[in-house]
Order: C-alpha cells, then sequence, then structure tokens
C-alpha cells in the first residue's frame, strides 16, 4: 500500500462527517537502528517502513484501523475519517493501540468534534480551538479553513521602504496552501519571480528604488493571458495567464432541489514568458493559445480529482466551461480542423471529455479569472463569495 499525496488526503476528508488527526511523537527517534551512522540517512524511510510494517501486522484483527494508517498517513502525522461519533472513538482507539505496539506514541490528537476525544488523556489531546489538519488549520466551529497571513505579509505593507527579491521569494514559499484556497492573492507575488531574475536584481537590492508603473517591478498591472473553467457535478476548476490557474467546486443538494457550491480545490501556474537577454520580458503565447492550454489543464485537474476521489466522482459528472468562444468553436469542430499546435491540445482535451461536456461561460461570471490576473488581498475579501462559491449561474 503507498500513501496518498497531502493534497489528496484533505480531499479525502471532505468526504466523511468526521475527522479527526494524530501527530506520531518523535517518529524517527522511535525506531532502533542497528548503526548509529545510518540514523541521519535511513531514519525516515525506516520509520515509515516499521510503522506500515506494524499496520499490516494487525490487519486481520483490525482492518479498518491498520488501512487508514497504510494509506492516509503523510509521514508523523495520519489522518482518520468517519461518518458517525461511535465509528471514529473506536478507529482512534484501535490506532493507538496499533501504534504502541510498535513503539510509536500518538499525541496531538485533535478533531472537528471535540467531543470525539472526550474519553482519551488530556496529556495526549490538542488543545486548541482549531484541528491541524495536516498543516491546515480547521476551524472547529465554522468547519472553515484559516490561514494567518499578516505576519508572512507585513514586509510588503505599503509604508515598507525596502523590498528586496530574497523577501519575495520567501513569501512565495511560505504559504502552505496545498489546495489553493488563497491561490488569487499568492499569485499576485509568484508573477513577480521570473521577471526578477530577467532584471539581474541582487538579491538584497531595494525593488522600490526602481518603480515604473509597478512599485515592484515595474510590469503593467493590467499584463493578463488567459483564463477557462471547468465544472463539476461536484467541482469546478480554471486556468488563466499572468499564470494558468485552477479552482475546484464542490457542489452539492441542500435540500428541496437547491444546489449549493463550495470551493475545494484551487492550482496556479505562471505563464511562460520568452525572458531573452537584453530583450523585453514578453509572453510565450497568445492569448488565443494561453486560453486554449487553460481548458487542456481543467481536464487534467478532472483526471486528477476523479482519481483521487475514485468511485465518488465520474466522468459524466463533469462540466467545463469557457470564456473563449473561439477555442470553445475549435472544440465542437473537433480534431484536423486546427494547425498543428492547436490540434495537439484540442486532441488532448477531447480525450479527457466528449464534446458536449463544454460550454461558454461570460468573463464576469468566471471565477478563474480571480488566479490567473492575481489580486490584493483587500480584492479578494471583497470578492470572497464568488470566490468561494464560484458563479451561481455555471451550478
Amino acid at each position: 500500500m503507498t500513501s496518498h499525496p497531502i493534497t489528496e488526503l484533505i480531499l479525502h476528508s471532505k468526504t466523511k462527517r468526521f475527522i479527526a488527526t494524530i501527530d506520531i511523537q518523535k517518529m524517527f527517534f522511535s525506531v532502533r537502528l542497528s548503526k548509529e551512522s545510518d540514523r541521519d540517512m535511513l531514519s525516515p524511510f525506516l520509520a515509515i517502513w516499521c510503522l506500515k510494517e506494524t499496520a499490516k501486522m494487525w490487519q486481520t484483527k483490525y482492518p479498518e484501523a491498520a488501512q487508514i494508517i497504510l494509506t492516509k498517513t503523510y509521514m508523523d502525522d495520519i489522518l482518520i475519517l468517519a461518518n458517525s461519533p461511535e465509528d471514529m472513538k473506536v478507529l482512534v482507539a484501535q490506532i493507538l493501540l496499533i501504534l504502541e505496539s510498535g513503539g510509536f506514541y500518538g499525541h496531538k490528537l485533535s478533531a472537528n468534534d471535540p467531543s470525539l476525544l472526550d474519553d482519551l488523556d488530556p496529556n495526549r489531546v490538542e488543545q486548541s480551538p482549531t484541528t491541524s489538519l495536516l498543516g491546515l488549520m480547521l476551524d472547529h466551529k465554522t468547519d472553515e479553513f484559516k490561514f494567518d497571513l499578516d505576519d508572512k505579509f507585513k514586509q510588503f505593507d505599503e509604508e515598507a521602504d525596502v523590498i528586496t527579491r530574497r523577501n519575495v521569494v520567501s513569501l512565495a514559499s511560505q504559504v502552505f496552501d496545498t489546495q489553493g484556497y488563497v491561490a488569487p492573492y499568492v499569485m499576485r507575488y509568484k508573477s513577480i519571480l521570473p521577471l526578477l531574475w530577467h532584471n539581474n536584481n541582487g538579491w538584497d537590492e531595494n525593488l522600490l528604488a526602481k518603480q515604473t508603473n509597478d512599485p515592484i517591478t515595474g510590469k503593467k498591472p493590467d499584463e493578463i493571458a488567459e483564463r477557462a473553467v471547468i465544472l463539476f457535478k461536484e467541482w469546478i476548476s480554471d486556468a488563466n495567464t499572468v499564470g494558468m490557474g485552477v479552482a475546484a467546486y464542490l457542489i452539492s443538494e441542500v435540500g428541496n432541489g437547491v444546489l449549493d457550491s463550495q470551493l475545494d480545490f484551487a492550482k496556479s501556474s505562471l505563464m511562460p514568458k520568452n525572458l531573452r537577454k537584453g530583450a523585453e520580458a514578453k509572453d510565450a503565447l497568445t492569448i488565443a493559445r494561453a486560453e486554449l492550454i487553460g481548458i487542456v489543464m481543467a481536464v487534467n485537474v478532472g483526471r486528477y480529482l476523479q482519481n483521487a476521489y475514485k468511485s465518488l466522482i465520474n466522468n459524466e459528472q463533469l462540466e467545463y466551461f469557457t470564456d473563449s468562444l473561439l477555442n470553445l468553436q475549435r472544440i465542437q469542430r473537433g480534431t484536423g480542423q486546427c494547425k498543428v499546435w492547436e490540434d495537439r491540445r484540442i486532441r488532448k482535451i477531447l480525450d479527457g471529455a466528449p464534446i458536449e461536456k463544454f460550454h461558454f461561460c461570460p468573463g464576469k461570471m468566471n471565477p478563474a479569472d480571480l488566479p490567473s490576473r492575481g489580486c490584493t488581498l483587500q480584492e479578494l475579501q471583497s470578492q470572497f463569495k464568488f470566490w468561494d462559491q464560484g458563479s451561481q449561474s455555471n451550478v
């Protein structure tokens, strides 16, 4: 059995009502090595191997608990999912027993319903109003993920006198957001990175001293290149061009035929640039081609989510939307009707979904526009409902 990537584990956490996590205390040091010199090189591999071998020894007696350890463990964190409080309490107790049998000690237990842990030793329970879900903070009361961005972004305050390349690169890797919930905000900073290298800015050079149009990069504020949206019956995704992005929405029936959508997954990546030495940085693709790549990304995300959720989502539940009429017409005409570059992308798109699954979405109703362009935190907050729930006309 292989563990799922952390992104898939967090996606799986949405599939059941109750969630709990267990942290293994000093996991690497819980394994005795014959050679002390092996500790630095082999201890992560050996610790995980020993943990899984321990779980396999209990597969007959506690099959579900052992399966959770085998498939829902990320490093020293174990994710436990259940549909009822009773099932959760039994699974937690069994997993703790399995861990102890292998010399591992589970602590910092947390759950989205604190009452699930009432029967456990208080010293092993995380005393916090939020649950640490594999690094993301989940609020118990609101069932929402939270991000504390103030400390990370204070060096970019409007009153800051110095902003350096080192600040920007550090920021781009500081936000732990595997699901892309703040992708529109992070994209604003990611888009700066290639230009810093292109302009040969020093690591500690003050970028504010080189102001032109933009106070950080001199880049025109409206430099955009592409957007497309993919809508699941349960998820929505998207792509576009300061970079390209993906946003997934869970769509569910809340009663009396009323549908509700909720942001569940998002991703952004930078638009490729021609960064020739001594020349101005330019987009490597036309807007039309970038939009077509956005649709390819949307189809790829659809495949990824189907694979992550396995039997919970199938290809029939996918609907794809784009605000590019040109590329929608290209898709509807099928393969063999365009130049080679476009035709190859259309083949990839139609390999992932039939023609009738693609529809038009006006640009103003396209939530993918946010991660593609990037936005300030204030702008993201002002459009939070649109970003969090998507366009209701697509539901």
